[in-house]
């Protein structure tokens, strides 16, 4: 079963992200779509434009998982190859969580570029 990751192509620590999940996949199992390809394949059909810019996102079995339950995703893959849900408790959310917020916060503006865009556009309408 594949695991589909989602990013901003227009931010460059997303695209580091990529390269470094890519890296690891030594299965090759994990495919890669731009968050634009993902929105016009109606992946995000619950979430606002804002939520799809916020993070990345990892889709797997018809779920998605985001920002830090998605690297606890990606790493457990990473690891072993399969998924344990089973692992996911409050420790793992805990260190994730850190883990995600402190790589966050070295993001660009770029991340959000697209999406303050549009609404900058749509406000002056």
């Amino acid at each position: 079963m594949n695991i589909i990751l989602i990013f901003d192509v227009n931010c460059t620590i997303c695209r580091i992200f990529k390269k470094i999940v890519n890296l690891l996949d030594f299965r090759k199992n994990i495919i890669n779509y731009s968050i634009e390809n993902a929105i016009s394949k109606n992946y995000f059909t619950h979430f606002s434009k804002r939520k799809v810019y916020q993070s990345f996102h990892i889709i797997y079995k018809n779920k998605i998982y985001s920002a830090e339950l998605g690297l606890i995703v990606l790493f457990y893959y990473l690891l072993n190859g399969k998924l344990i849900m089973g692992k996911f408790n409050s420790v793992n959310l805990r260190i994730s969580g850190l883990l995600y917020n402190s790589l966050s916060k070295t993001r660009n503006i770029s991340c959000n570029s697209k999406i303050n865009f549009t609404n900058k556009l749509s406000n002056k309408l």
